[in-house]
């Protein structure tokens, strides 16, 4: 199964190609803009086992270069925001075999480019297909369990907690959405995305709770699918 990563890559190549073939044609205008808004984002599978899917918060902006042409507009852009990843319940970092009741808090500083393509330059409506990759590093992160069970057998502690240690955080996704016109400089955009995303911690947790060897190096915090769906303003400079 090709992976959402190598589909961004596969997509970013093709809009290259048409940003390509349409500066053979005149072009109408070139300018920057920027665009600011916030982002939900589900999980729809993280780690090996069956787990709880992370909610995260985005809040972050873009600097635009828009590409007009007389057919197509093209948009490469770059992102910088904040996230928040959350997540509580059974099944989140350490398998639901143990029973325990976990929570996670990732606070993450994102950034990354994309390229968006209008194949429609008309109109108060205008849809956009694009993609874009994301890197980030971890500036607050906690995770703690209560073994509510208490299981003797296992030999857990009754609560357990670990701050920071969060590694690099990366992401690519494919997205689409429709952008509303108000007025020359100013416009609306609905955006709704799918894609693959992966981080992990260098925690040391209880000794029982490592599963195999790799684990005692790099615990599995984010691994998998999710989507996002996005709210941003859009201002022409």
């Amino acid at each position: 199964m090709i992976s959402i990563n190598r589909l961004a890559l596969f997509f970013l190549l093709i809009v290259w190609s048409f940003s390509l073939y349409a500066q053979s044609t005149p072009s109408s205008s070139r300018h920057w803009q920027l665009s600011g808004g916030i982002q939900y984002s589900q999980g729809r599978s993280t780690n090996s086992h069956a787990v709880q899917p992370l909610d995260a918060f985005s809040y972050g902006g873009n600097l635009e270069y828009v590409c007009r042409f007389p057919k197509l507009t093209t948009s490469y852009f770059v992102y910088m925001g904040f996230q928040q990843l959350r997540a509580e319940g059974k099944d989140i970092a350490v398998a639901g075999l143990y029973g325990l009741e976990e929570t996670l808090r990732i606070d993450n500083v994102v950034f990354g480019p994309g390229f968006e393509l209008k194949l429609n330059n008309k109109g108060n409506y205008q849809a956009f297909l694009g993609a874009q990759a994301f890197w980030g590093f971890s500036i607050d992160s906690e995770y703690s369990f209560e073994n509510v069970g208490m299981t003797e057998l296992l030999i857990l502690p009754a609560a357990y907690q670990v701050k920071g240690g969060a590694g690099l955080y990366n992401a690519g996704q494919v997205f689409a959405g429709l952008e509303r016109v108000f007025t020359e400089k100013i416009q609306l955009r609905l955006k709704a995305g799918l894609g693959e995303h992966f981080q992990f911690a260098s925690w040391q947790l209880p000794e029982l709770l490592y599963l195999t060897q790799s684990d005692r190096n790099n615990v599995q915090l984010i691994k998998g699918g999710y989507w996002q769906a996005s709210l941003e303003v859009v201002c022409r400079l």
